[in-house]
């Protein structure tokens, strides 16, 4: 079993033939060192593991870039839009929408 494998199969016990299956869904990509997954600007839906580098989520505020999470070699890199809602106290909900920068650290591979 490679790392992507053995990784889905922390998570999920499925068969070998089941995994192959899966990882068919991700391409090995190799990218540059400061180059962003992620930013306000672009669609952002996408799941990778990480195989080598290491990579940084962060968002601004008050002006100042306040980083949420460093991810590493062997984690699964989530990037997506996170959409919430708050019931506000007049009953009705507030929709809010996260958005994070991802960075990458140095040169990195993902798969």
């Amino acid at each position: 079993m490679n790392e992507l494998q053995t990784y889905i199969n922390t998570y999920f016990n499925i068969g070998i033939d089941d995994l192959q299956e899966v990882e068919k869904l991700f391409q090995v990509t190799h990218l540059s060192k400061n180059e962003f997954v992620c930013k306000e600007d672009t669609k952002c839906d996408s799941l990778s593991f990480i195989i080598s580098g290491h990579v940084r989520v962060f968002k601004y505020e008050n002006g100042k870039e306040i980083t949420q999470w460093i991810s590493s070699p062997g984690e699964l890199l989530q990037i997506f839009l996170v959409l919430f809602s708050t019931l506000m106290q007049d009953g009705t909900f507030k929709l809010y929408l996260i958005v994070s920068f991802i960075q990458l650290l140095e040169p990195t591979t993902i798969n």
